[in-house]
C-alpha cells in the first residue's frame, strides 16, 4: 500500500453518538478496501478479520501464485 494511503481514513469525526460513528468507520473502511488492490485487500481481510499471521498469509499468497 502507498505510504500514507488509508491513514486520514480513521481520524476521529465530530460524529454524535455511537450509531452514526460506526457508520462512518465502516464507509471508510469501504473506501479504503476499494483503494487496495486485490492482494492487499487478500492480507488486510486474512489479517484483521481472520487473524491469520503474516507468515501464513505470505504461505497463502505464495500458494496462490504457485497455481497461476
Amino acid at each position: 500500500m502507498a505510504a500514507g494511503t488509508g491513514r486520514h481514513l480513521f481520524r476521529r469525526t465530530g460524529c454524535d453518538g455511537d450509531g452514526q460513528q460506526r457508520e462512518s468507520v465502516s464507509l471508510r473502511l469501504l473506501v479504503l478496501l476499494e483503494r487496495l488492490t486485490p492482494p492487499e485487500r487478500a492480507v488486510f481481510v486474512l489479517r484483521e478479520a481472520f487473524g491469520y499471521r503474516h507468515a501464513e498469509i505470505a504461505d497463502i499468497l505464495a500458494g496462490r501464485r504457485e497455481r497461476r
